[in-house]
């Protein structure tokens, strides 16, 4: 009995074993059909994902695209707004310069009269010192003249002409 047995016992495994490897096959089958109508539904979603992607990025361009016009046309006015002010302030401040350059003109030609004025006066005080120094010259001159003649005349009766006594 117990070859029988054994026997049999294996025949059942053999059978148990053959029988779960159909059910295990058979449920591995299934999964894989499952796993490819998953990759197939993912590949279609991920397909339809590209496609809504590609309409977004289309509409991030052509918005980036109105804001870049909008913000051309904006720097543009604000240039030519500039170059406006720019040309105001240039005009004023050449005014302004053309302004100070006349104010200026008739200041230096006011001074140049009073300067000349001034030279006029003090030349004419000079011409009148130089009398008055030519005269003191002149008698300055005489008076150290006439010590030195005294003094030479001094030398020679000291050294040529002997005392009388």
């Amino acid at each position: 009995m117990n070859e029988t047995t054994n026997q049999e016992l294996k025949e059942l495994m053999l059978s148990l074993f053959n029988q779960l490897d159909k059910k295990i096959d058979a449920k591995f089958g299934e999964l894989d059909k499952k796993i490819d109508a998953l990759d197939k539904k993912t590949d279609v979603q991920f397909i339809e994902l590209k496609g809504e992607i590609k309409t977004l990025e289309e509409k991030v361009m052509g918005e980036v695209k109105r804001v870049e016009i909008q913000l051309t046309a904006e720097v543009k006015r604000i240039e030519m707004q500039l170059t406006a002010e720019v040309k105001r302030v240039e005009m004023q401040l050449t005014a302004e310069v053309k302004r100070v350059e006349v104010e200026l003109k008739g200041e230096i030609q006011r001074v140049e009269v009073e300067l000349k004025g001034e030279i006029k006066r003090a030349d004419e005080q000079f011409k009148g010192m130089d009398k008055r120094l030519a005269n003191e010259e002149f008698i300055s001159r005489s008076a150290f003249g006439t010590l030195f003649l005294g003094l030479v005349t001094a030398l020679v009766k000291y050294f040529f002409f002997p005392p009388n006594s």
